[in-house]
């Protein structure tokens, strides 16, 4: 019986094939990180953080009585596509921490080429965020909220660099196919 191709989100299991002993064996493309064991333990140990990060300071974020926050669609969306990036980014950002290497060719597709991508939608949320609280404050006023409004430009501003700063240690990390 042929050997079924897949293709989709599964078309990983391709690179896998079943040996005499009936266990099966990688066989696909690997990844190693150029620069020294302690660079990308120093790297991927700065992503995991500065990802998890991010994520704490935008739930923090989502707990400030802040009136645009809980009232308006045009800033609510862009914190929650902030927030569902930031989650995404900090889940290929562990799973790079915690994986064995060289990295096998799907982990390196689902972390590091996707994690630019994913803290660049947090970025992206986060400036949108703002924006659009600082509209419902010329268009509704503060609600005499300054203090909490103050807070969010805050940790806002705090996450946003965080974003920026994931993206660009990710972005400046070298890796090559084995």
């Amino acid at each position: 019986m042929a050997e079924k191709k897949r293709l989709g989100r599964r078309a990983y299991l391709n690179n896998f094939k079943k040996s005499g002993k009936g266990e099966y064996v990688y066989e696909g493309a690997h990844y190693r990180f150029v620069g020294e064991e302690r660079e990308r333990m120093r790297l991927t140990s700065a992503l995991a953080w500065l990802s998890a990060a991010l994520v704490a300071l935008l739930l923090a974020e989502g707990c400030l009585p802040v009136p645009g926050l809980s009232r308006t669609a045009y800033v609510l969306l862009p914190y929650v596509a902030e927030l569902a990036g930031a989650v995404s980014a900090c889940i290929a950002a562990w799973r790079l921490r915690t994986a064995e290497f060289p990295l096998r060719d799907y982990v390196y597709e689902s972390s590091v080429e996707k994690l630019s991508f994913r803290s660049g939608v947090a970025a992206a949320g986060g400036a949108a965020a703002l924006v659009g609280e600082t509209v419902y404050l010329f268009l509704a006023g503060s609600g005499g909220a300054t203090a909490w409004i103050a807070g969010f430009y805050i940790v806002q501003l705090l996450a946003f660099i965080a974003a920026l700063q994931l993206y660009r240690v990710n972005a400046s990390a070298q890796w090559e196919k084995l």
